[in-house]
């Protein structure tokens, strides 16, 4: 077991973190959906204790605002965690670190197999550097980018977009594209706002796991020289992505 205690700031001054902090329910909700989506892993802890557990979320009730996780591999780590008066709850969303403070944890089970229960936060930290606000694209209507690349006519599939840049999976096959490199004329067709045209930027490429297959290689690119109306109609789209999402969160 890791000699470590957890540290909850990640390297950020703890005056900074209240900067990052969210009590929006909707949000909460989404941001636990994305773990279990994911299938990120979740650090539990109690401060100043020198042991954790790994483990990942399996179930999220929006409705009833609980969510459920499995419960480790160390009985005695999952013992103390039940005991303890607060669990500090650590892991990653798109990318950027999540934490907060569980108030109680319990254990039950799911589908016959045992879980730890706790009650949605009443607010989470989101360590969040990004310059602009990006969302997912809906899996049930993809989003699609096109370019050249090698005077050959590439199609990928956009995971999240904003108004900075969005984040692609690479197509079956292997693209040479490196950090720093430039697509000259990226085209991306927004549902009920036309398509928009302009050169983006390589920023980053790495793994990310899947629920079936082998890892797939997720491409960030930033847009370059975004023009006032493209903004706008990814800005628009954006806002009914988000609509859209709350609807379905609140069953309406």
């Amino acid at each position: 077991m890791p000699n470590e205690p957890v540290n909850p700031s990640g390297g950020v001054a703890p005056n900074d973190l209240e900067r990052f902090r969210t009590s929006d329910r909707y949000e909460i909700s989404r941001v636990l959906r994305d773990l279990l989506r994911g299938h990120e892993l979740v650090t539990l802890g109690v401060r100043d204790d020198r042991g954790f557990v790994l483990t990942s979320v399996v179930h999220v009730d929006s409705e009833q605002q609980w969510f459920y996780l499995d419960p480790g591999a160390d009985p005695g780590a999952n013992e103390r965690l039940l005991h303890a008066d607060k669990v500090l709850f650590l892991s990653h969303h798109n990318r950027v670190r999540v934490q907060f403070m569980i108030d109680r944890l319990e254990s039950g089970e799911r589908d016959g197999a045992p879980v730890f229960v706790a009650p949605f936060p009443q607010s989470m930290i989101r360590v969040q550097r990004r310059e602009f606000y990006r969302v997912r694209t809906p899996a049930a209507a993809p989003l699609l980018c096109h370019f050249l690349l090698g005077g050959q006519s590439i199609q990928a599939t956009i995971v999240d977009i904003s108004l900075g840049g969005i984040g692609i999976i690479e197509p079956e096959r292997h693209l040479e594209l490196e950090a720093g490199s430039v697509l000259e004329r990226c085209r991306i067709e927004l549902p009920d706002e036309g398509s928009i045209e302009t050169a983006v930027e390589i920023r980053s490429h790495f793994e990310v796991a899947v629920r079936s297959g082998a890892p797939q290689r997720r491409i960030g690119c930033r847009f370059l020289h975004l023009s006032p109306h493209m903004n706008a109609r990814i800005q628009r789209y954006i806002h009914r992505v988000e609509l859209d999402r709350r609807r379905r969160v609140r069953g309406g």
